[in-house]
């Protein structure tokens, strides 16, 4: 169970999962049943998500979803020689396919319906079932330049693909962009979708995601470090919504809607465990279609203005 005080949800899981390391360097890991509920507007509760801040297309990511999907992940730590142990590379791939078995009975004893389940008098609309496809891949690389500083970079890439026009992903199994680990410059879910203009307080995540980061990490003294790190990405929707302009993925636009931001970070690192404080400030917006894209001093006088404090992380352990 899961409660976030975003707004009120309730969440179950179970899954049989088998996992197995072929070797060191290799892990998969299978669940062929993994069942989730996700409740985000049960009636009999007060809602604390203000939907008005979200367009009408949009909040169909807010249903009560019930999920059969079956997941797999795989993570490869690419070995290297001994000359080479300054290089070190990981792989992750992770798989989700959700509702295929839902869909077949549905079209087998009722095709003539879409089932909901679970509906009751208090509630009547019930738990819908949603059909998707996930794929996401992670890369990993450090290159030690010595004992005392290192470059890493880390890509990120995912999409989600809804089969049907009743499909719709849940909020909860979208990307988003803007913690302390991805697109920094930005506040939580703050970033995206697309260049879509929205409010400060309405939160999204997207259907297709690119994050690309880049991080020098130096030594200040023994345990004291610091960090100079870039980040460039964004979110996406994988359908176009009219109430929604330049939110979904399209191929002769996308490229012009990468975010950017550029920062600084001090770290404690006493190998076992980091702490880590990093500040950014976004470079370019693609959402201030409004005041300019690009870092200039219409950006504190607009009404959307950047707040301060959104560019300010405390974590625990690197960004990736």
């Amino acid at each position: 169970m899961n409660y976030s005080g975003l707004y009120r949800r309730l969440m179950y899981n179970t899954n049989i999962t088998y996992n197995w390391s072929p070797s060191y360097y290799m892990n998969h890991s299978l669940s062929p049943i993994d069942i989730s509920t996700i409740n985000n507007n049960d009636k009999r509760y007060t809602n604390i998500l203000n939907y008005n801040d979200y367009p009408e297309s949009y909040q169909n990511k807010f249903n009560k979803y019930f999920m059969l999907s079956l997941k797999y992940n795989f993570n490869y730590l690419v070995p290297f020689a001994l000359e080479q142990r300054n290089h070190n590379m990981r792989l992750s791939v992770n798989f989700e396919s959700s509702g295929l078995f839902l869909k077949g009975l549905n079209a087998l004893f009722a095709p003539d319906h879409r089932w909901v389940l679970s509906r009751n008098s208090l509630d009547s609309t019930g738990y819908n079932y949603t059909t998707f496809e996930k794929l996401e891949f992670t890369w990993n690389y450090t290159y030690k330049i010595n004992s005392n500083n290192s470059i890493a970079m880390h890509v990120n890439a995912g999409a989600i693909v809804p089969l049907d026009k009743e499909s719709f992903v849940p909020y909860e199994r979208g990307f988003y962009v803007g913690t302390s680990n991805s697109m920094r410059g930005w506040g939580y879910r703050g970033l995206g979708p697309g260049s879509y203009e929205h409010g400060r307080d309405s939160l999204f995540t997207g259907d297709v995601k690119f994050e690309l980061n880049l991080e020098y990490r130096g030594t200040l003294y023994r345990t004291f470090k610091f960090g100079l790190f870039a980040d460039i990405g964004n979110i996406w929707l994988s359908k176009k919504y009219d109430d929604m302009p330049g939110a979904d993925f399209d191929f002769t636009r996308f490229y012009k809607e990468f975010a950017l931001d550029v920062g600084f970070g001090l770290r404690l690192d006493f190998d076992f465990f980091v702490i880590r404080l990093d500040y950014a400030v976004p470079v370019y917006d693609p959402t201030r279609t409004s005041c300019g894209r690009w870092l200039n001093a219409r950006w504190l006088d607009n009404p959307r203005s950047m707040r301060i404090l959104d560019g300010l992380k405390v974590a625990i352990g690197y960004a990736f």
